[in-house]
């Protein structure tokens, strides 16, 4: 299957900005160095929304990409089993995750991260993927239950939703609302861009002989995201522990 440079560049550097900032945030939490000594609301709040709601968008955008290539080729059925294991691996992998953090930092472990919300909004998605108009009707749904009051219940399950007032702590906490409009509108514009899974314009990949293609690494980054996001904080913690810093 072709892939476009263009994604897969810019997931690349999402993967960059994510590195950057996961990485700071776990020396600050360890006390081992602290990249913005004062308080940064823009870095420590704002900046990680946008890598996060970057992977969101660009998955959107591929899944219509996906969608687009295989919607002629399969039943109904076969869709369905396609896109359900694809998100159940993911949120899978995401419960991985949980196990590991509760494990290590139970008083803040992930319950219900990136993974897990990319994992059930791709499994869901087969509801609305082939009508750009749905999907995007559903993003401005799911902002609409955003702005409603919370319940008052204290529970994962409702939290998960997003719909709890429950108050916990947390390393990434990404809930179906409203995280999943991105997901989705991600998908409708997919729709938009690569119609039939083509693109409507054409993008010239520059060819730039700065530091060695830089753009070629990011395209690796993007082609291997998932592989290295799982990776990135063991790698870390790998290399604190070498250098005996007290991590647990």
């Amino acid at each position: 299957m072709e892939r476009y440079w263009e994604l897969d560049s810019l997931r690349g550097l999402s993967v960059v900005l994510m590195i950057l900032f996961n990485w700071s945030y776990a020396l600050k939490f360890l006390k081992i160095y602290h990249l913005f000594p004062g308080t940064s609301f823009l870095y420590w709040n704002i900046f990680p929304l946008f890598v996060a709601g970057s992977f969101m968008f660009i998955a959107g955008i591929s899944l219509s990409l996906s969608w687009n290539r295989f919607r002629d080729e399969a039943s109904r059925k076969d869709k369905w089993r396609k896109y359900g294991l694809r998100g159940l691996k993911i949120f899978g992998l995401g419960l991985g995750i949980t196990a590991v953090t509760w494990l290590t930092f139970p008083d803040s472990f992930i319950f219900f991260g990136i993974l897990h919300l990319l994992g059930l909004s791709i499994a869901l998605s087969p509801l609305v993927i082939g009508d750009s108009r749905k999907t995007f009707a559903l993003s401005v749904f799911v902002v609409f239950l955003f702005i409603l009051p919370e319940l008052e219940a204290s529970s994962v399950f409702l939290a998960s939703l997003g719909f709890s007032s429950l108050s916990f702590s947390t390393f990434d906490y990404f809930p179906l609302v409203p995280w999943s409009a991105v997901v989705f509108t991600g998908i409708s514009l997919g729709h938009w861009l690569y119609p039939d899974g083509r693109r409507r314009f054409e993008v010239g990949r520059p060819d730039l002989e700065i530091s060695g293609r830089p753009l070629d690494l990011l395209e690796l980054l993007g082609r291997n995201s998932l592989f290295i996001y799982l990776l990135h904080q063991p790698v870390l913690v790998l290399f604190l522990v070498l250098l005996g810093y007290p991590v647990f």
